[in-house]
């Protein structure tokens, strides 16, 4: 395992590497996400589905649209809960490679509430955000846990433990139907706001 500084990592992803980087709730794994052949290393480095989709990470709300399409509605929905340990699944835009979204017309974006990894996305832009584990195995919140994964990434950027959430993910909201489709950090914050807005 390699461990890389914000920039060393940056460098990394922009000649098509994958990286492990930390995020408010658990490490990520990331590679460009306008880069099909980088995308296809974060599913082999996680040994993932290929039908699975992963999500995409941004810097900043701005960025958001860089990755998909927003109604008014979900407009507000993000600048209610991001930055922040919530996911809305939101229209992806053509330019995105289907291979992030396994075919399917939704992405999952997330706005890390994590100034190391929003660092990282300023000079990136849009990476994959999925946990750093092998598919089905509980998400790293700590580098020590990365196991042979660690080793299959070009670089590791260890910003120490997240323990904030107990390693519990994103909550994931369907901004199509406003479905809650995962519970995780902040779902209850986001089952009032789904129940005052919708």
């Amino acid at each position: 395992m390699m461990t890389v500084s914000v920039e060393k990592a940056a460098e990394l992803v922009s000649k098509g590497g994958v990286v492990v980087y930390p995020t408010e709730t658990v490490y990520g794994v990331g590679g460009d996400a306008f880069n099909e052949d980088a995308v296809r290393r974060v599913y082999e480095v996680k040994e993932r589905p290929r039908e699975r989709a992963v999500s995409v990470a941004v810097a900043d709300t701005a960025a958001v649209q860089e990755v998909a399409r927003l109604s008014d509605q979900a407009r507000d929905f993000v600048a209610e809960f991001l930055p922040g340990p919530v996911t809305p699944l939101l229209p992806r835009r053509r330019e995105l490679p289907e291979v992030v979204t396994a075919g399917g017309e939704l992405v999952g974006v997330r706005v890390p509430d994590d100034t190391t990894a929003r660092r990282l996305l300023e000079e990136t832009g849009p990476l994959t955000s999925t946990s750093a584990n092998r598919s089905g195995e509980p998400a790293a919140t700590k580098v020590d846990e990365l196991g042979e994964l660690g080793d299959r990434v070009d670089g590791v950027i260890d910003d120490g433990p997240r323990e904030s959430t107990g390693g519990v993910g994103s909550t994931v909201v369907d901004t199509t139907t406003w479905e809650v489709v995962r519970e995780g950090t902040a779902v209850g914050s986001v089952r009032d706001w789904l129940e005052r807005n919708v």
